[in-house]
């Protein structure tokens, strides 16, 4: 009887535990693209409801490779450069959108992705964890096209 009161009182503590420290993905979407594109930008949002700042550093799927980048303007000119992490402080969120952070999918396993299509992404953050979230293919017409130029990172 001990311990299973022992184990009910440590399964309600994890589960407190994990709901005030998980991050929050939503409105994940990837932007439909012609099947001869190389890469596909891909958009979300995480909100950190913790006291902790958290750090987005990779994103993975079995679609293709992902790095994240972030667009700057530089001498009247956009540019996409890759970037290490990103920073989600505590009790704020980040919007990875055009014009901004964003991921960039690349090296397709089954060609580029489809309208329609949905996607599993994994999101993965410094201190090792990982969440996923679904990411659905869409064509964005309000989006304004900007000419963007890929740029080493310096």
């Amino acid at each position: 009887m001990k311990k299973c009161i022992l184990s009910l009182l440590m399964l309600m503590a994890s589960m407190s535990y994990s709901q005030g420290s998980e991050l929050v993905i939503n409105d994940a979407w990837i932007r439909a693209m012609p099947p001869s594109s190389r890469v596909v930008p891909i958009y979300l949002n995480i909100d950190n409801p913790t006291a902790r700042e958290r750090k987005l550093i990779g994103i993975e799927a079995e679609a293709g490779s992902i790095e994240i980048h972030q667009t700057i303007e530089r001498d009247g000119m956009m540019y996409m450069k890759p970037v290490d992490e990103i920073v989600i402080a505590a009790n704020d969120q980040v919007r990875l959108a055009p014009s901004g952070f964003h991921g960039m999918m690349s090296h397709f396993t089954q060609g580029v992705p489809e309208q329609g299509e949905k996607i599993l992404l994994t999101l993965i953050f410094d201190n090792g964890a990982k969440q996923s979230t679904e990411a659905k293919v869409i064509k964005e017409t309000l989006v304004k096209e900007v000419k963007i130029t890929h740029v080493m990172a310096q």
